[in-house]
């Protein structure tokens, strides 16, 4: 009588059990999409003024010299979710030459020159958007204590991870409608990955600065700092595959100052 009244009341909540399971871990997983972010806004001291009759800009272009590489197309066949049928291949952002010679996705930013000066980070987030099976924007940039905006625009999964080395990794999960999780870097860290455990060709990466004189290149491959003091400042750029360059600059009261940084090909065979 025992192994028939084990029998009997045991299979019924084995199969509850086994019910239950797709459920948990889509709670689970749901819960990850609405956890709260990593670490507060950091709070900063009062700004240092600006002086609005003496103030410099700093403009230039992020040049390529040399036969541009190939652009791998991005093998997305094994989530079909990712790219309608008969949509256009996506290829490798990691170096894109633009038709003027220039690069898109190069970081330009101030990385001297402005110590004892306190900048207030925007209240507005930058956005970081899933769609497409890919990040975008594939470069941007943030002051510490910015907010970070991470969205989903797909109809599949993805899992975003953050692996920067001077302020707290974060790892969330988002399901397709998830609601915008809001993420925060409090130390400037340049340049700091962000990658889908879910599909391994998503990568992105976010430039943390402590002053808003930084800026993204695009399709022209130019960049523009406004409303700089005058100084005497470093000036530095990071490039995915070609890592960074550096010049000095000062900039005088009213004057606008004209950079330009130059990447070349690697030799062949190099």
């Amino acid at each position: 009588m025992s192994e028939a009244h084990g029998a009997g009341s045991g299979s019924r909540p084995g199969r509850i059990a086994v019910l239950l399971l797709p459920l948990m871990a889509a709670a689970i997983f749901a819960a990850a999409c609405h956890r709260a972010p990593s670490q507060a806004r950091l709070r900063r001291g009062p700004a240092t003024p600006l002086d609005p009759q003496t103030v410099g800009v700093i403009t230039g272009s992020v040049r390529f010299r040399g036969l541009p590489p190939p652009m791998p197309v991005l093998d997305m066949s094994g989530s079909p979710g990712c790219r309608p049928a008969g949509a256009p291949p996506v290829h490798d952002p990691a170096v894109v030459v633009n038709r003027n010679g220039t690069l898109r996705w190069a970081f330009v930013y101030i990385s001297k020159g402005l110590k004892g000066w306190v900048f207030d980070p925007p209240s507005r987030p930058a956005d970081l958007v899933q769609q497409g099976c890919q990040f975008r924007p594939h470069v941007l940039g943030l002051m510490a204590g910015q907010p970070l905006r991470v969205m989903t625009r797909d109809r599949v999964p993805h899992n975003v991870h953050a692996a920067p080395r001077h302020n707290p990794p974060w790892n969330i999960s988002m399901l397709p409608g998830a609601a915008p999780v809001l993420e925060y870097f409090n130390h400037p860290e340049v340049m700091i990955p962000v990658e889908c455990n879910v599909h391994s060709w998503m990568h992105a990466f976010i430039g943390v600065v402590n002053n808003p004189y930084f800026a993204v290149t695009g399709r022209r491959g130019g960049f523009q700092l406004r409303n700089v003091p005058p100084g005497h400042y470093t000036l530095a750029v990071w490039q995915q595959r070609y890592g960074f360059r550096r010049q000095e600059v000062d900039v005088l009261p009213r004057q606008h100052v004209r950079v330009v940084f130059t990447y070349h090909a690697a030799p062949a065979g190099g």
